[in-house]
């Protein structure tokens, strides 16, 4: 079906990680990553290159869920309440 596609330019990673689908990460005028924004976040040495923190609920549910893929990593505080809740009643 038809979409909708917003494009915004921020370095506020945890917006990012709140609401976007895709990131493309900018280096002084060059791309250095287009990729889901849950592969941009997973990669240390990006976002290093880039000067970016990882956002705070992906390096706190990175810690919390190591064996879980970065898609499955919640995006607001409250799925993460629902995910501690549900792995550890």
């Amino acid at each position: 079906g038809d979409g909708l596609s917003l494009l915004v330019s921020t370095h506020d990673v945890n917006f990012a990680w709140r609401w976007a689908d895709r990131a493309i990460v900018l280096s002084h005028g060059r791309i250095l990553r287009d990729a889901p924004v849950c592969d941009v976040f997973a990669d240390d040495a990006l976002l290093a290159a880039a000067g970016l923190q990882k956002p705070e609920l992906f390096a706190v549910s990175q810690l919390l869920f190591p064996a879980l893929p970065g898609d499955a990593y919640p995006r607001s505080l409250p799925a993460l309440q629902i995910m501690l809740q549900e792995n550890h009643p």
